[in-house]
């Protein structure tokens, strides 16, 4: 995929412009291109092999065979963006209605810690830099200058007060209120990804780790946020703070990724151990509590309860799982498929309920951040539309 647009915008900035009131049908009209898959697809499941129209007689564990969640079951706001056109929709789901939003589409996203921000990128072929948005300002975003580069460094990092950072491979850049500034210059490594890249954001603060690899500073000002107990001994290839201020630090080692969590005050909550593929992060989340962990590589999506080494897994040739997001409350995970979004128990990660609305991108948030949601009741009776397969990255 080209290089898209990114906007980091305040959550209720998203329904602010809401314009088109629509139910979820099940299924959307695909004319655009969907943005890259994550190839992996749930071990819990045996998903059918994509197929252009639904079957009439669905195998035992087709995703497709879980219940549509109930009004009540869920907590929350979901921003599901539709694959293909990459259209915001918002659902309430303790009501379970929905709102489509007239904010411009969004391919991918970053979401910030407190989920008070989030990065966008905008489908292709459009081009541009980061721009960002406060939660419900209504004027238009602002540029930062930072370019959005898929595919060349560490992931996108946005903080709760939306300062935005980069790396393109050599600089590590932070735009503030509209300034950019390089906060890190190095020559990169001969060979694979470089560590100096990776930043992470704790509440408001833009962090990376300190060179004596026990400490975790601010990336513009070099004092110290955190003190670690324990070092960080590999190379860094995530760093990643749950919205109770826990903080996952993922690292390259034995080829595959291993994460230690720490609390707020250093300590070590849970220690090392394999958390995924290995692979260069592209997006990572923490669930609250520091119990269940959320990786997207090259290699697709690894989603790894902390608590119980239980795993929901997506695999090629079979259903793809394009994003992950946790519940506010940090019991349950939303992962968007081209079949719709799954929504999993957590910590035992057991598939549980779909809402059939094909998606490449989701965001869960507190449902206080979108006042006055003019909405309309989700249906799912209407026949499934399965778009076409993602091209590759």
């Amino acid at each position: 995929m080209r290089a898209g647009t990114a906007i980091a915008v305040g959550i209720a900035g998203l329904v602010v412009a809401a314009a088109v009131i629509a139910g979820i049908h099940g299924g959307v009209d695909h004319t655009g291109q969907p943005a890259p898959a994550a190839a992996r697809t749930t071990a819990a499941d045996a998903a059918a092999p994509p197929v252009a129209t639904v079957p009439t007689a669905l195998p035992v564990g087709d995703l497709r065979r879980l219940p549509k969640p109930r009004a009540g079951d869920l907590e929350g706001a979901l921003t599901i963006y539709s694959a293909g056109l990459c259209l915001p929709i918002v659902v309430d789901l303790g009501r379970l209605v929905s709102t489509s939003s007239a904010q411009r589409g969004a391919c991918n996203e970053w979401v910030s810690p407190g989920g008070r921000q989030v990065a966008l990128t905008q489908p292709p072929p459009e081009d541009g830099v980061l721009r960002t948005e406060t939660p419900m300002q209504v004027s238009l975003p602002r540029d930062t200058g930072l370019p959005y580069l898929p595919g060349k460094a560490a992931a996108v990092t946005v903080t709760d007060d939306g300062v935005v950072a980069t790396c393109d491979g050599r600089h590590v850049l932070v735009a503030t209120h509209g300034r950019v500034r390089a906060v890190r210059a190095f020559t990169p490594a001969a060979a694979g990804f470089d560590e100096r890249c990776v930043t992470g954001a704790i509440g408001a603060q833009v962090v990376r780790l300190a060179d004596d690899r026990r400490r975790l500073v601010d990336a513009i000002t070099g004092a110290t946020v955190r003190r670690l107990a324990a070092a960080v001994r590999q190379p860094v290839a995530a760093i990643t703070a749950s919205s109770d201020g826990d903080v996952l630090i993922t690292e390259s080692a034995n080829g595959a990724l291993e994460g230690t969590v720490y609390g707020r005050d250093g300590s070590v909550l849970v220690a090392r151990r394999t958390v995924g593929r290995a692979g260069t992060v592209r997006k990572a989340a923490l669930t609250r509590a520091g119990t269940v962990a959320a990786l997207q590589t090259e290699h697709g999506w690894d989603i790894t309860s902390l608590a119980n080494g239980h795993s929901l897994a997506f695999t090629p040739g079979g259903v793809q799982a394009l994003d992950v997001a946790f519940s506010p409350d940090g019991t349950m995970v939303a992962a968007a498929t081209l079949h719709g979004v799954v929504f999993a128990t957590l910590p035992d990660l057991v598939p549980r309920s779909l809402i059939q609305l094909p998606a490449q991108g989701v965001g869960w948030f507190p449902e206080a951040l979108f006042p006055h949601l003019r909405t309309a009741p989700v249906r799912s009776d209407a026949p499934m539309i399965i778009p076409v397969a993602p091209r590759p990255s």
